[in-house]
This record gives C-alpha cells, sequence and structure tokens, in this order.
C-alpha cells in the first residue's frame, strides 16, 4: 500500500481514550487506527452532525467539550453514529417546532461542552 506521512494535531485530554480503543479495536498503532478510523467514515459518509461544528468553536469551549467527551467515555456512554443520529431524529420529531437535526445536534454539543466546564 502507498502512503503519505500526514501530521494531524489531537486533543491531548482525549488521547488516553483514544489509546484505550485503538488497543480495544487491536490496531497495531495510533497510526493505524487514525487511518481506519479515517476510512470507515469514508466508507460510511455519515453527516458530521455534533463533531463537524467543534472546529467553529473557541478554544475555551472545544477544550471544554472534549472533556465532556471523556466524562461520557468513563461513564461508559455510547454515542456512536447510527445510535446518536437516531437520537437526535427522534427528539426532533417529538418536539413541537421541529428543529433541524444540525440545531439540534448544536444543543447536544452545547451541552457536552457544559459537562466539560463543570468542576473546571
Amino acid at each position: 500500500m502507498r502512503t503519505i506521512t500526514i501530521e494531524i494535531r489531537f486533543p491531548i485530554e482525549l488521547h488516553p481514550e483514544a489509546v484505550m480503543r485503538q488497543i480495544e479495536e487491536d490496531y497495531p498503532s495510533f497510526s493505524a487506527y487514525a487511518a481506519n478510523t479515517i476510512i470507515y467514515d469514508i466508507i460510511t459518509r455519515r453527516r458530521h452532525h455534533l463533531t463537524g461544528q467543534t472546529p467553529k468553536l473557541s478554544r475555551k469551549q472545544e477544550d471544554a467539550f472534549h472533556k465532556g467527551v471523556k466524562k461520557a467515555f468513563k461513564k461508559g456512554e455510547r454515542m456512536n453514529g447510527s445510535y446518536l443520529e437516531h437520537k437526535v431524529t427522534e427528539a426532533v420529531a417529538d418536539m413541537k417546532d421541529k428543529p433541524s437535526v444540525e440545531q439540534v445536534s448544536r444543543v447536544l454539543l452545547d451541552n457536552l461542552i457544559k459537562d466539560g466546564e463543570e468542576n473546571d
């Protein structure tokens, strides 16, 4: 396989959890884990309603989001794509004003940021 070397920045707050997932999924290296996670994303081609908004956050909000994700991971919560999308779609259907999935995803993002800001 032909490859290129690409440098990425990864949140230090979530590195231990990422390494845990790498080991759980039996990837031989962090690079293999990251590459195959991106390949999975290319195959599934699903919208990133929640995480796609994070580059628009302030550094403080982004840090709090990462801490919120870390807390959810430690609690054992699973927010995988199809489950999360299903729950968001279900929530939208139950709401009177029928907000878009993007609007509800923003609320979920804000809630994770709040979770991450607690005890700071």
